[in-house]
């Protein structure tokens, strides 16, 4: 049975029947989130979530709770993100990230203090999103693992926080290949004199219907090659010019992070609660030296191995995503 606001259903599965806990709605401006009633949920309808439910309503913030998220890359901007989606009362969040806590992330990582250094990102930011509410599950590992994908097929919305164009590019195979949004976020900061001349952060909600990056060259395809060579070989053509920029550090401000962050869980949570009242742009791009957030169009290629109709859209388990296990 389905409404406009719940599903009651079953699903045949290994051998057995068992209870749908909801099915997702996909379309080319919003997407929508339908669960099956659970009478106890009520129950986290607290003062806690006052203002929100003033702005958006009671059952909105149930979709809120219900929703099953990832966030990979937990630095700068994907800290921030993590650590808004747990206040406004998502409790299913998966962290994915290998990297530790060095000196100069304390700056910029919410939830993480001096006394982190050294200790790894995803464990710091679980401990902290637990505090707030969620069930945060922390995967110590590169989110360009086949393994570390599959655990993400269940997951209503991704939001990609991550440094480097060869995970972009398997995060957008991914969303399109199984219908689920990812929301991509970068930033850039211009510093080589000595004092910043340029800065810049963009938001894209990538898949079916959205934005392909490929398309949109917001992903390099010389840049992946770069990234996906073993590093004594990079460090060698680095050193030989043919390679510059891949390895070294950006910079980065916790400022604009913040907005960049903000605009990112703005966009994503509003595919499913409405949260600005419309359906948001499939790509944004906010310049800071202007204070000005204006929005992107995306571009699609006729003939994309990724986006086109006859590219993978929709063929979730019948190819592999990444080559890496």
């Amino acid at each position: 049975m389905l409404s406009h606001t719940s599903v009651t259903g079953r699903e045949f599965k290994d051998d057995k029947f068992i209870a749908l806990d909801g099915i997702s709605v996909i379309g080319p401006t919003s997407n929508k989130r339908l669960f099956a009633p659970d009478r106890g949920e009520e129950e986290i309808i607290s003062e806690r979530f006052d203002r929100q439910i003033r702005a958006f309503g009671k059952e909105a913030q149930l979709t809120l709770h219900r929703l099953r998220v990832a966030v990979i890359g937990l630095g700068g901007i994907g800290s921030l993100v993590a650590e808004q989606l747990a206040r406004v009362g998502v409790t299913d969040i998966i962290l994915v990230d290998f990297d530790r806590i060095e000196h100069s992330n304390v700056s910029r990582l919410f939830g993480a203090v001096g006394d982190d250094v050294g200790r790894f990102k995803v464990e710091v930011l679980a401990e902290d999103l637990r505090g707030i509410g969620a069930n945060a599950l922390a995967i110590t590992a590169s989110a360009i693992r086949q393994s570390v994908l599959c655990v993400l097929r269940d997951r209503d919305v991704i939001f990609a926080c991550v440094d480097n164009d060869q995970a972009r590019a398997l995060l957008n195979r991914f969303a399109h290949q199984y219908l689920i949004p990812v929301i991509d976020h970068g930033t850039r900061l211009d510093g080589r004199s000595g004092k910043v001349s340029a800065a810049a952060g963009r938001v894209s909600i990538v898949g079916a219907g959205f934005t392909c990056l490929r398309c949109s060259h917001h992903i390099n395809p010389e840049r992946i090659r770069a990234e996906s060579m073993p590093r004594e070989e990079r460090m060698k053509l680095q050193k030989e010019g043919y390679i510059m920029g891949i390895d070294e550090p950006v910079p980065a401000i916790v400022s604009l992070n913040t907005v960049v962050a903000g605009l990112g869980v703005t966009a994503g949570l509003n595919l499913f609660v409405g949260l600005t009242g419309k359906p948001q742009p499939p790509g944004q791009i906010y310049d800071a030296t202007s204070g000005s957030v204006f929005p992107v169009s995306p571009t699609h290629e006729h003939g994309c191995e990724i986006c086109d109709a006859s590219g993978v859209k929709a063929l979730g388990d019948l190819q592999i995503v990444s080559a890496y296990e």
